[in-house]
């Protein structure tokens, strides 16, 4: 284990050296959560609140929504996809079989450094901004442990995800797209930038049969307390169920891919 935790450290470490980037990084962010915030504040602005399909919605809870969804796209960001296919591409895969790890906790690892340098050096600033500008509203204890259960389990899905697209490079050698595609759904139905609740009933059963809901929507609603305890437990079994779903589907595909495995470069 204690290897495998080098492994986030020198990610972070690495992401140090570009600072510059940092800084554009956070410029972005905070750009994009101020067109947000802007849009939402120009819709809602009359009346101070607007009617979904979960009721009355306030404008400083869709603020607060604007500053979860940027900092949960933060948090979960990844280049699992790419590296996948780098590594497959390139054949750098199998000499990484070869030594004495297990390749999807490597992955792993290296995520999670790059995403404790985010979260110090873009989510932080993000969310500060964000209180000090618009103000946010805070969950009582109880709603705020099952949000934290909820964001975990969603930053699960997307990485068993993204490792799921990223294996498709044993067939396809090129997945760039795949990583777009994802996003786009991401876009779409997990309301990342439009809750759930502005969309019509029908879309909502498609995005119900969906896991891409489960990563944004959900853990937001759970924080905004616009579920009761029942619905949260629900979310909840909800995630379990991709998870076991989308790790048997990973884990069946990472096999088939081994053993199709065809070297290519170096």
């Amino acid at each position: 284990m204690i290897c495998y935790l080098q492994f986030a450290k020198n990610v972070f470490q690495s992401k140090l050296a570009y600072r510059m980037n940092v800084f554009l990084s956070i410029l972005h962010r905070i750009a994009t959560l101020f067109v947000e915030v802007s849009i939402w504040s120009a819709i809602i602005s009359q009346t101070g609140e607007i009617s979904t399909e979960m009721g009355m919605i306030s404008l400083k809870e869709m603020v607060s929504y604007a500053i979860l969804s940027t900092g949960i796209s933060i948090i979960i960001s990844s280049n699992t996809i790419l590296e996948f296919e780098d590594k497959i591409r390139t054949g750098q895969i199998a000499m990484d079989l070869i030594k004495p790890m297990k390749f999807k906790l490597y992955l792993f690892f290296e995520n999670l450094g790059n995403n404790l340098f985010r979260i110090i050096f873009e989510l932080i600033p993000v969310v500060i901004v964000g209180i000090l500008c618009f103000g946010i509203d805070t969950p009582s204890r109880e709603y705020a442990f099952f949000f934290l259960i909820a964001l975990i389990n969603g930053m699960i899905i997307y990485f068993i995800l993204t490792c799921i697209l990223g294996q498709l490079s044993f067939w396809l050698l090129t997945v760039w797209h795949l990583d777009k595609l994802l996003n786009d759904m991401l876009k779409i139905f997990s309301g990342r930038f439009i809750p759930l609740w502005f969309f019509p009933k029908i879309f909502i059963i498609i995005s119900a049969f969906l896991p891409f809901r489960l990563i944004y929507f959900s853990p937001m609603s759970i924080y905004l307390e616009k579920v009761s305890k029942i619905e949260i437990g629900n979310i909840l079994i909800q995630q379990i169920g991709w998870i076991l779903i989308l790790f048997i589907l990973d884990t069946i595909l990472w096999k088939k891919g081994i053993n199709k495995l065809v070297v290519q470069g170096g």
